[in-house]
């Protein structure tokens, strides 16, 4: 099974000046004809029935006549807001693409849609708050929980805790490790899977591609890939990757000028709340893949707000140059974390930074 991103397919060489609902049907589009030139088995896993900028009966009819046509070249279509799970996993609710009071129904919906039971996050007072009421199995970590992580102590391969005395090791870093790996465990005690069976599992497991993944180190310098581009995920990272030694440059390349505008004040905080003043902040210009867009902000708004707060804080516009300056900043025993999201060249970014490290050190 192969699973893609909408940014794996370089969309943003064709959508430029395209509309939202535009997108959405040249990736409909796309996967229907992956679907018939292929002959394998295509699904679409979406959130909400459509999500556009500016509705309107128009893009709505497109959007639904492309839809038609995917399902009658095979395609699976599972939308989040339909999706009926035989055990629904909420690990957070928190203010991202669209406003809480938009994304927590949605969530409700979904949880109460499950034929077993939820599987939520104590530890999220929004989450506990949404799915209340319903048939559900907690776990956390700071909060009281039908399954919650003990002992829980950082290392440098990982993490490990326990669970009802069970002892857990993760090679995977982060607090937020510790979360999903206790949503698995809760998911799969309901299947009547043994603790020790999950526990066997959760220590060969490596991760996902950009989730904090090392991509390589250079000189002295480790570059590490990571998604993260909405506030909580910023922080989860950073704190994450605070646990251990070595000054801390973060390349963040923000997406969306209406979605960082959205967010600004939730990821200057994340930067100015995580970082020290012996790390970096570095930003090119926001990504832009297209659609209208109303270009009232820069990433230097937010690299000006973060470097008020007394973080080293670095815009320039330019990725590219940008590169070439971090090369010459960093120095053995630092690392570089590349985060954002929506443009897959940002994982070729960072493999051009350990390349550029290597010429240094020759």
């Amino acid at each position: 099974m192969r699973i893609l991103h909408t940014a794996d397919w370089h969309l943003g060489r064709t959508m430029r000046g395209k509309s939202r609902a535009s997108e959405f049907e040249a990736v409909l589009g796309e996967l229907g004809e992956i679907a018939k030139a292929e002959q394998v088995d295509v699904m679409l896993v979406c959130g909400d029935i459509w999500d556009t900028a500016s509705p309107s009966p128009e893009s709505d009819r497109l959007l639904n006549e492309a839809l038609r046509e995917m399902i009658g070249l095979g395609v699976q279509v599972v939308l989040i807001a339909l999706y009926a799970p035989q055990i629904s996993v909420l690990t957070n609710v928190s203010f991202d693409h669209v406003p809480l009071d938009e994304l927590v129904p949605l969530f409700t919906d979904y949880c109460g849609r499950a034929d077993d039971f939820a599987v939520v996050n104590a530890d999220c007072e929004m989450s506990i708050a949404a799915t209340d009421g319903l048939d559900r199995v907690t776990f956390g970590i700071d909060a009281e929980a039908d399954f919650r992580a003990t002992s829980v102590v950082a290392r440098p391969d990982g993490v490990s805790f326990a669970v009802n005395n069970q002892p857990i090791t993760l090679p995977l870093p982060g607090k937020h490790n510790v979360s999903n790996a206790l949503a698995a465990i809760a998911a799969c005690a309901g299947e009547g899977v043994r603790l020790e069976q999950v526990g066997e599992a959760l220590a060969s497991f490596k991760g996902i591609a950009r989730r904090l993944e090392v991509l390589g180190t250079a000189g002295g310098v480790t570059v590490i890939d990571d998604f993260a581009h909405n506030p909580d995920k910023l922080s989860a990272a950073i704190a994450a990757l605070k646990a251990f030694p070595g000054r801390l440059h973060v390349m963040f390349q923000p997406h969306g000028f209406g979605p960082t505008k959205m967010l600004r004040k939730g990821i200057v905080e994340a930067f100015s709340e995580g970082l020290s003043t012996e790390d970096c902040l570095w930003m090119p210009e926001i990504f832009y893949a297209g659609g209208t867009a109303d270009r009232s902000i820069s990433s230097a708004d937010l690299i000006d707000d973060v470097a008020r707060r007394g973080i080293p804080a670095t815009y320039v516009a330019d990725r590219d140059a940008l590169g070439d300056r971090l090369i010459k900043s960093v120095v053995s025993g630092d690392r570089v974390a590349i985060m954002g999201a929506r443009d897959d060249s940002l994982t070729t970014f960072g493999l051009g930074l350990l390349n550029g490290l290597s010429e240094r050190t020759k």
